[in-house]
């Protein structure tokens, strides 16, 4: 790889990267970045482990808006004012991420604990990402920009051809498919995701597909274990409730998939086009 410095331009592109902020150029301009820079390669790795300490230390209680944006207007900032050499003596950019990162996670840590009273639910993860609520906080905001197709036969071709996933794209009951993205799941990682619009009610469904080979790659992305346990054949399904919201698992062939919407989910495992 090569030793030349990175620019402060190129630790900003890296960030939004991270952050799911990229379009489809920037993202090439990023993995160039990252596969010829170790230090890119580092300062995503960084990235990540600081989200982590984050996320177990402050949960997924929001926090104000003026917090918010102090914290991240504090993270622009370690990560893009120290350019000189690295030396014996000078401490790394990375370094300097991470003391910034510690400080704003005991703040926001202070902040929330004041704010939650027990009735709240609090999502802590003690290590990595948990994906069914990973599934919930992604249902929390708007869709993503999609692809459409004209059935989910059409979706499957372009999966494969845009991303080389083979994979069965669900055709739920009483609902139309509305289109496709390859989605951020969560930092580093991508995925397909699916959205559905319900005959009856008109409510969005997302459905998010998991290749179970990538999927064992990944160590910091965690299946519950109970979903594990019941999701052994094509017919069983697995319900968590996450914050009140219910992520539907289960697994066809080497896919693992996690679906979500506003009503039960034992409404949106009556959709699929299983046995039971």
């Amino acid at each position: 790889m090569s030793t030349h410095r990175l620019s402060p331009q190129d630790f900003e592109l890296l960030s939004a990267y991270a952050d799911g902020e990229t379009l489809q150029e920037e993202n090439l301009a990023a993995k160039e970045l990252i596969s010829k820079h170790a230090e890119a390669s580092a300062f995503l790795r960084n990235r990540e482990a600081l989200k982590r300490r984050l996320q177990t230390a402050c949960g997924h209680v929001k926090a104000p808006d003026h917090l918010r944006l102090a914290c991240l207007q504090a993270i622009e900032s370690a990560s893009t004012t120290v350019q000189t050499p690295r030396t014996a003596r000078t401490p790394s950019l990375y370094i300097t991420l991470a003391a910034a990162a510690v400080a704003i996670a005991v703040l926001l840590f202070m902040m929330q604990y004041a704010r939650v009273t027990p009735d709240e639910p609090i999502l802590v993860q003690e290590s990595g990402y948990s994906m069914e609520t990973y599934v919930h906080e992604h249902y929390q905001h708007d869709l993503p920009e999609l692809r459409t197709a004209s059935d989910v036969s059409e979706a499957q071709q372009q999966i494969k051809l845009l991303w080389d996933i083979e994979m069965t794209v669900p055709e739920l009951k009483q609902a139309s498919f509305t289109g496709f993205t390859y989605a951020e799941f969560v930092t580093g990682y991508h995925t397909p995701l699916l959205a559905y619009t319900t005959h009856d009610t008109g409510e969005v469904i997302v459905i998010f597909a998991f290749d179970m080979n990538h999927l064992d790659e990944y160590a910091a992305l965690h299946r519950d274990e109970q979903a594990v346990r019941t999701c052994t054949d094509p017919d069983s399904v697995h319900i968590k409730d996450v914050a009140g919201q219910h992520v539907v698992s289960w697994k066809w062939d080497d896919t693992w998939y996690a679906g979500i919407s506003q009503n039960h989910g034992e409404m949106l495992a009556a959709r699929l086009p299983i046995s039971n």
